[in-house]
């Protein structure tokens, strides 16, 4: 194994690189014996010591030492075709920085493992900040929604003013957050005035409320809840039972996780970026697109058939038309001209004073100096 990663290293690729494992699942991880080789380690125990280390680092950095730091046995071959097992300690990238950070300096590898871990580790840093903003903008928006059904659930239990409704909400709050109403939270989490709870909430915060949303609703209905008292109850209720899970599955509490950037910072940034894409130069603007020489300035002027927007340049128009716009298209623009020409023949009386009234009649319209024309 040794001479192998020392033959490897040779190569233009980083040696932690060539030794990085995947799973079944696309997640990579490292072993710590591959690792301690990588290193010049030549007895594995003092390189433990080195794990230690970085076990307690990441445990003083406030993360779980089991997501990182994962003890297995594996077998190894033997003489004679015989084997043994070995305790290895299985890495994940962030793993790697701590180790490489508790290592010994006057090594020159661990130097460039340095660099390279905290480039790596920086750029997975940025690639999960991309996921949990995704994550927060589709959790949010779920939760704008699934709040108007909870409002017409709470509403048809007879929650009906906005005073009562907001008494029916600080009960969702009360049971999830431990005791703690709207404002406690807002204080908690350092909120100004107009600073909006959930905009400041994490993907796992937005997840809790969102479940606790959806199931008060689904009960109110289904158990045709009836009465303000009976609605908060039942949505308190339901605040405990989300916070119980929560706690029996040995997660942070919400009103212990922490503030969030705001939501609309990331809904504002988005849009810059989609600004910035350039569109494939064969899909235009209907702006950019050639257009008749009589077609008309004015968005109000009433269009003839023979020169409405045509995907193509005015050339073509006679010759390409059949094959550049479905058949039926075309059709219906020249009976909507017909049925307008016979002062629309047919229609009821109403109809037809409504269409000559938007069509016929003239219209003053408001200019941008306030005046009308």
């Amino acid at each position: 194994m040794s001479k192998e990663i020392k033959k490897a290293t040779g190569g233009h690729q980083s040696p932690f690189e060539r030794i990085k494992r995947t799973n079944d699942v696309g997640t990579e991880f490292w072993s710590s014996r591959d690792f301690a080789t990588v290193l010049g380690y030549e007895d594995y125990r003092n390189f433990e010591a080195v794990v230690e280390k970085a076990k307690r680092s990441c445990f003083n950095s406030g993360n779980r030492i089991e997501d990182h730091f994962v003890d297995v046995t594996e077998m190894i071959e033997v003489g004679k075709g015989g084997q043994r097992p070995i305790k290895i300690v299985l890495l994940s990238r962030y793993a790697c920085y701590l180790v490489i950070q508790n290592a010994d300096p006057k090594k020159e590898i661990v130097a460039h493992g340095q660099t390279y871990f905290a480039i790596q580790t920086r750029r997975q840093e940025l690639a999960d900040e991309h996921i949990e903003d995704e994550r927060r903008l589709l959790l949010r928006e779920e939760m704008r929604r699934h709040n108007v059904q909870l409002a017409d659930a709470a509403k048809d239990a007879g929650v009906i003013e906005p005073i009562d409704y907001a008494v029916f909400q600080n009960h969702g709050y009360i049971g999830l957050y431990g005791g703690l109403k709207q404002e406690d939270i807002h204080r908690r989490k350092c909120l100004k005035k107009s600073q909006k709870i959930l905009d400041h909430m994490g993907s796992t915060e937005l997840a809790a409320n969102l479940f606790r949303a959806t199931q008060a609703e689904e009960k109110l209905r289904r158990d045709e809840v009836k009465g303000k008292d009976a609605a908060n109850r039942t949505h308190r209720k339901v605040g405990e039972k989300v916070r119980q899970t929560i706690q029996e599955l040995g997660g942070t509490m919400p009103e212990d996780l922490p503030k969030a950037e705001s939501i609309k910072k990331i809904e504002t940034k988005q849009r810059k970026e989609l600004d910035k894409v350039e569109l494939p130069k064969k899909i235009q603007r209907v702006t950019d697109m050639a257009l008749h020489k009589d077609f008309p300035q004015s968005p109000h002027a009433i269009l003839d058939p023979g020169i409405r927007w045509f995907p193509a340049d005015e050339s073509l128009r006679e010759s390409s038309m059949e094959k550049l716009m479905p058949p039926l298209v075309p059709m219906l623009r020249k009976k909507v001209k017909e049925f307008r020409d016979s002062g629309y023949a047919g229609a009821a009386d109403t109809s037809r004073s409504l269409l000559n009234w938007w069509f016929k009649t003239p219209h003053l319209l408001a200019k941008a100096d306030g005046t009308y024309s």
